[in-house]
């Protein structure tokens, strides 16, 4: 997939704003349909789908990472 930078300068941000809409479980579905409604120009809708989802992915399991980081400090401050 080759999207030109100025495409994705423009486009995340609504990207960004669709996934945080509250209307599906796991913000899963909105971010995926705006990446395909957008960019699809540029890539094919399948590729779209599977990079929005990868793209999820690592966003879930960094936001985990850092929880745990902090994990014991909110526990003690909650204590």
């Amino acid at each position: 997939m080759r999207i030109p930078f100025t495409a994705l300068l423009a486009g995340l941000p609504l990207v960004f704003f669709f996934a945080a809409l509250p209307v599906a479980a796991a913000h899963l579905g909105p971010s995926q349909a705006a990446w395909v409604y957008i960019f699809r120009r540029y890539a094919p809708e399948a590729g779209l789908v599977a990079y929005s989802l990868a793209a999820h992915l690592a966003f879930m399991l960094l936001n985990a990472a850092i929880g745990l980081i902090f994990l014991r400090r909110a526990v003690r401050e909650l204590a």
